[in-house]
């Protein structure tokens, strides 16, 4: 993905392309998460039997499985972060490189803890991925970035609102075209019969440019086309750290209560399936 994007220029033609591999990495948080579902199905039934053979309870379990999983998720995360940063060419600042890897980290184990979530909430694994696959479809279109925050519906605006991956997303634009000072691709008027024209008479195309300069503020761009504002940027890192502590906690509190009704469920039905085939025998 990188080397599609291979060295963006610090032009406004690449506006675009600069916003979509900030999608793009925030995307990869939630696409790759998706994998939790069936291996959390898969080890369902050890939990079950250690914790009806009173070791310990499920929530401790997945507590554990939750940290464990921090330094691995950003060892991952750190070589996911530094091979697409600097083949696209993002801002040469360590601040800024910093701030993209912590939010993208953050998000991901955001995005983790929602689909371990969906996982604990339903006793088999079919509702679970149908809802996480839902999930997925709306808040890709509901990040901001398909469909801009201005332009949506507004009965659907309010996704937004409970969406990780808007704040996210929104905190990765505002930090990456914060100062970036783009030379204007396209000024008009131009071509034939205008070449005497000066720069001050002339404008650029791109949302945000000033009429009489060659270049466009970064902040005014991302202000006018999306709403975004560099003064949002730790409130959404807040919210998103908010969203993630909300999702722990009611994974937890699933985990706790459905493994030991699924074990119940699996009990009636082994019972049920055992005179089935015994009939009057067992009787």
């Amino acid at each position: 993905m990188g080397t599609i994007f291979l060295r963006l220029r610090e032009q406004t033609s690449d506006f675009f392309s600069r916003g979509g591999v900030l999608f793009f990495a925030i995307l990869f948080a939630s696409i790759s998460m998706m994998a939790e579902i069936p291996a959390l199905y898969s080890q369902r039934r050890i939990v079950l039997r250690q914790s009806r053979a009173a070791m310990y309870h499920p929530f401790v379990e997945s507590l554990a499985l939750t940290l464990i999983e921090v330094p691995k998720m950003f060892i991952i995360i750190v070589f996911f972060s530094v091979i697409l940063y600097f083949l696209v060419g993002l801002q040469q600042s360590a601040k800024t490189f910093f701030i993209f890897l912590l939010l993208v980290f953050v998000t991901t184990l955001v995005m983790q803890a929602f689909f371990r979530m969906v996982a604990a909430a339903f006793k088999s694994a079919a509702p679970a991925q149908t809802i996480a696959g839902l999930s997925v479809l709306i808040l890709t279109l509901y990040t901001g970035y398909l469909i801009p925050q201005p332009t949506m519906i507004g009965a659907l605006r309010w996704i937004t609102h409970i969406s990780p991956l808007k704040y996210g997303f929104e905190a990765l634009m505002v930090n990456e075209f914060h100062g970036l000072n783009a030379a204007c691709s396209t000024l008009i008027p131009q071509g034939p019969g205008y070449e005497s024209i000066g720069l001050s008479n002339q404008a650029c195309t791109t949302v945000g440019s000033v009429p009489g300069q060659a270049t466009v503020s970064g902040d005014n761009y991302v202000e006018l086309s999306f709403n975004y504002s560099y003064s949002h940027l730790w409130r959404n890192f807040g919210i998103v750290c908010a969203f993630g502590l909300a999702f722990v906690v009611t994974y937890l509190t699933f985990t706790e209560f459905n493994t030991k009704s699924a074990g119940e469920t699996v009990d009636i039905t082994v019972q049920a399936r055992i005179q089935n085939k015994c009939g009057r025998a067992c009787r």
